[in-house]
């Protein structure tokens, strides 16, 4: 019998060298009875974006074209922008229309501090956002609003953006909405205590035991460097100067180290309020060899009540 696995991100937990290796490997892992749908990008966020769902009946027909059994894998962080809306429970429903009623929904987690560390790194760097209108952000008070409300919004030119720090509340919501499994991993063992991002994962649903390591033949570890506090706070400031040719004004350099200063004093303050807030956030995480069984053996009943 056919299944789905929708890998959900989050965002900033290894998800892009898991969708690269994915789709390189695309053909291993057919023969693995894993069908991974190649596009024009290695991820399916450009799908996952869409207002409709017929994009994941296309890929369900396509799968129950190419295996009897199997799991059809499909891999987009920007899920995460969705999950307060209704999407999940559309996409479910066209799966469950297309004949595919065992869904699973895999979500890796890592500390929620860090992960803020790394969003605030990220849409602060001009050469990552092309295109988008930036959020204004200042470390201290989006971290304090992140704790307070256990997410933060932004809009860019094409979406609106949530990015979560309450894992357990999320969980428990997605739990209570929807009809097939929803697991938590920890960014750990997804990302860092494997060969390549996803080992787990795809050694979890292989028909074989194989895990995405054998399937691409070489080692692709999880590789991002972050650049260093004093780096971030240039790149959020040079974003206002980036045209090129444009000199940078006096003031510049002071005004990167008054930002700088800021949150060095600002930072234990604000680790301390996302502790005191998510401290809980491994309770909704499942532990390798659970996240393994019940990947394995999923849930039998809850498919016939989609």
């Amino acid at each position: 019998m056919l299944r789905a696995v929708i890998h959900a991100g989050l965002h900033k937990t290894g998800t892009t060298s898991f969708q690269r290796s994915c789709n390189n490997a695309s053909s291993e892992l057919l023969k693995a009875g894993i069908y991974y749908p190649k596009s024009r990008k290695p991820h399916h966020n450009n799908f996952a974006n869409l207002p409709d769902t017929d994009w994941i009946r296309m890929f369900a027909r396509k799968s129950k074209k190419l295996m009897r059994d199997g799991c059809l894998l499909v891999s987009a962080e920007n899920f995460e922008y969705r999950f307060h809306h209704d999407y999940p429970e559309k996409i479910e429903r066209t799966l469950y229309q297309s004949g595919i009623k065992n869904i699973t929904w895999v979500l890796c987690f890592r500390n929620p501090f860090s992960s803020y560390c790394s969003l605030y790194s990220q849409l602060s760097d001009p050469s990552r956002n092309s295109g988008n209108t930036y959020p204004i952000l200042e470390f201290a008070s989006s971290g304090r609003l992140a704790a307070a409300k256990g997410f933060l919004d932004f809009q860019n030119q094409n979406l609106e953006q949530r990015f979560y720090f309450n894992y357990p509340s999320l969980v428990n919501s997605l739990r209570n909405r929807l009809k097939g499994q929803v697991l938590g991993i920890d960014f750990d063992d997804f990302t860092k205590n494997c060969n390549t991002p996803g080992d787990l994962l795809i050694q979890s649903i292989s028909n074989d035991g194989r895990n995405l390591s054998d399937c691409i033949g070489q080692v692709s570890g999880h590789s991002n460097v972050s650049p260093s506090k004093d780096a971030i706070e240039h790149n959020y400031l040079r974003r206002f100067h980036s045209k090129k040719g444009i000199k940078l004004p006096a003031w510049f350099d002071k005004a990167v180290q008054d930002r700088l200063e800021s949150r060095i004093a600002q930072e234990p303050k604000i680790e301390a309020l996302f502790q005191q807030n998510f401290g809980d956030w491994r309770d909704c995480l499942s532990t390798p060899d659970d996240f393994k069984r019940q990947l394995q053996k999923p849930n039998f009943w809850r498919r016939f009540f989609i």
